[in-house]
């Protein structure tokens, strides 16, 4: 029996010209909250809150946000948009035929 050789590694990827990197999160989610018209009407909303330091600090390195208040506009877009991915994959329990088999 022959030992399967493993790949190198991946040489660094070069951009294309024409072709545009992935948005990130806090991107898409912006997006569609304008779409949604959440966002990108008058301010007239002011918050005040305190937070704890460490977990502001998170998540800005999380979503490479530097300002408060765009990293709180993506928070509260992030909670109205929701994401009920989870609740429907919770859902689905129990779904499959007990005798179902995947083959692999």
């Amino acid at each position: 029996m022959t030992e399967a050789k493993r790949p190198g590694p991946r040489p660094p990827r070069r951009r294309q010209p024409g072709i545009q990197r992935q948005s990130s999160k806090p991107e898409v989610v912006r997006g569609f909250a304008e779409t949604q018209q959440l966002i990108g009407g008058l301010k007239r909303r002011v918050l005040s809150v305190r937070l704890d330091e460490a977990l502001v600090e998170a998540a800005k390195a999380r979503t490479g946000i530097t300002s408060d208040t765009e990293l709180a506009e993506f928070a509260l877009a992030s909670v109205a948009l929701g994401d009920d991915y989870g609740e429907w994959l919770l859902s689905q329990a129990g779904g499959l035929d007990p005798s179902f088999e995947l083959d692999l």
